[in-house]
């Protein structure tokens, strides 16, 4: 067995440099009726992230063609990421940013007081595998953090640190 990384840009490329493939590790690339047709030898597709959306599910299953996904894939990097937008807001990092850019360099008054964590509380609506992930970052790095977790299912198990 052999394994080849070869970035495709479009379904075109995809047909072209995978003609022999036996599986595919997708990330964003769709998957179309096309594609799968023009690939007799594919046995199995693999998504990495949540959800099969890019992949034409259908088809594949005519094909005979087993798809999967890994949800967990993406969970970490959307949840620091979410924490870094929280914490780039709460800082209001995108107007202090605006006006350096525009030469001007202003004290907190002008872009509204900013607090510390220490007096904020930081509310996480939804507790599935991101917001608890998020949940989870701040609890670890804001330890004097307020945190109000909201969980959108009740019978999902709510535990933390601080619990």
């Amino acid at each position: 067995m052999s394994v080849e990384v070869i970035p495709c840009e479009t379904a075109a490329h995809l047909i072209a440099r995978c003609p022999h493939a036996d599986a595919l590790i997708m990330w964003v690339q769709p998957v179309t009726a096309d594609v799968l047709a023009a690939l007799p030898h594919l046995k199995v597709i693999s998504r990495l992230g949540t959800g099969v959306d890019s992949i034409d599910v259908p088809a594949a299953n005519r094909h005979g063609v087993v798809v999967t996904n890994v949800p967990d894939a993406n969970s970490e990097e959307v949840a620091t990421h979410t924490m870094g937008l929280a914490l780039a807001a709460h800082r209001r990092l995108p107007s202090f940013d605006k006006s350096v850019r525009q030469g001007q360099w202003h004290s907190a008054p002008i872009h509204g007081e900013i607090r510390r964590p220490s007096e904020q509380t930081f509310g996480v609506i939804g507790y599935g595998k991101i917001g608890s992930r998020v949940a989870k970052l701040f609890d670890q790095r804001c330890t004097d953090l307020r945190i109000h977790r909201c969980p959108i299912c009740t019978d999902w198990p709510v535990t933390s640190a601080r619990g």
